[in-house]
């Protein structure tokens, strides 16, 4: 249940950003909360890009 939630939460993260004014932020909190959004987003990505490149490999690599 619990990573039923996390993915869930990840799935709706960009729509809250969106929500959030990450076009224009309106204070502080805003600029915190975007940036970590798409800190978010590029360490999923470093992470899949990371897991492909790890097939390719051999052990010792």
């Amino acid at each position: 249940m619990k990573k039923f939630a996390v993915v869930v939460a990840a799935a709706l993260l960009p729509l809250a950003a969106h929500a959030a004014g990450c076009g224009k932020p309106r204070n502080a909190f805003d600029q915190v909360y975007c940036a970590s959004t798409v800190f978010s987003q590029a360490d999923r990505d470093l992470n899949q890009q990371y897991s492909r490149l790890r097939t390719h490999l051999n052990p010792a690599q």
